[in-house]
């Protein structure tokens, strides 16, 4: 697997030259097997996606929830306009809130001036499922409650023998014990570090953790490695230095993820 940050940001886009180092583009994920192109959340770091770029055939997208951070960028993914690809979504279905509910709110005309699902070319919209294949993927997934409004959908994807964990917009709390066990072993933790411990004393519930927390997962679960994300978007690049410097404490092979930055797993 190879796997590509298009955005690690949370709950806005920032830019400016505080935030060089990490970028200010919100959540996107590109992780391309042998014959498919992974895409986890399409915040406004799709965007960085080019046509250039050697996409595999069949192009899937997965949706972990469907806060504006994490579908801002769709209506601009060309990939839902080009020809030549095989288009799969996944999202949630929340009860009474889907991702056919997410497409026709981004496509308010009031907020955009086109419709995205009549524009966009060929694309199956499928229901979420606990544990499925794509490609060469096996996706797993696994609800937790600790998001707000709705909760959150944490991804573990495996491909040849190899694994990585995705733990955004999450908080840990009274399934820790469920959600260590989900990734166990992983090659690679993708864990949710929005907050520093002391910002955290006052937004518990929120829906997000701190890099301690992080640390401490990776930790218990065994992970080979830590990547801290979805950092908070007043955060400046000294204050993402720090995070990543504590983590290491807890946890030593931590890095935080950065947008542009690519991985083998």
């Amino acid at each position: 697997m190879r796997i590509r940050f298009l955005g690690v940001r949370g709950s806005c886009p920032v830019s400016g030259k505080n935030f060089r180092k990490y970028g200010g583009n919100t959540t996107a994920i590109l992780i391309n097997s042998e014959d498919t192109s992974l895409i986890i959340d399409a915040g406004t770091g799709i965007t960085n996606l080019e046509e250039r770029e050697n996409f595999r055939e069949n192009v899937v997208f997965l949706f972990t929830h469907y806060h504006l951070d994490h579908v801002l960028g769709l209506p601009f993914a060309f990939l839902l306009y080009t020809q030549g690809y095989r288009r799969k979504m996944y999202g949630p279905d929340f009860g009474k809130f889907s991702m056919n509910d997410a497409l026709d709110l981004l496509s308010n005309p009031r907020l955009l001036p086109f419709k995205v699902s009549r524009k966009m070319l060929e694309t199956q919209i499928l229901p979420l499922k606990e544990d499925f294949t794509e490609g060469g993927f096996r996706i797993l997934s696994l609800y937790s409650r600790n998001h707000p409004l709705d909760g959150i959908i944490l991804y573990r994807i495996e491909s040849r023998g190899k694994s990585v964990g995705i733990a955004t917009d999450y908080e840990l709390g009274d399934d820790r014990e469920k959600v260590v066990e989900f990734f166990r072993g992983v090659d690679l933790l993708v864990h949710d570090a929005q907050y520093t411990p002391e910002e955290y004393e006052g937004k518990r519930g929120y829906g997000h953790s701190t890099e301690i927390m992080a640390a401490e997962v990776a930790k218990d679960s065994q992970a080979g490695k830590l990547l801290l994300f979805h950092f908070d978007p007043f955060h400046r690049d000294h204050v993402v230095d720090e995070q990543e410097k504590r983590a290491r404490e807890i946890f030593p092979e931590t890095a935080a993820a950065r947008e542009g930055m690519e991985l083998e797993i």
